[in-house]
């Protein structure tokens, strides 16, 4: 996902949540780092490029 709109992110942390999946984040201002949280494992991965 690429945003920086508080419903849109909301809106997908709970999606992933509630199937223990991913979510994936690229700030539009700083594409080169991506930010993901994985809610089956519980953990959260800052990539930089």
């Amino acid at each position: 996902m690429v945003s920086e709109e508080d419903t849109l992110l909301d809106f997908v942390n709970e999606l992933a949540r509630s199937v223990d999946g991913k979510s994936i984040y690229i700030n539009p201002k700083e594409i080169d780092r991506v930010l993901i949280n994985d809610y089956f494992s519980n953990k959260k991965k800052l990539i930089r490029k």
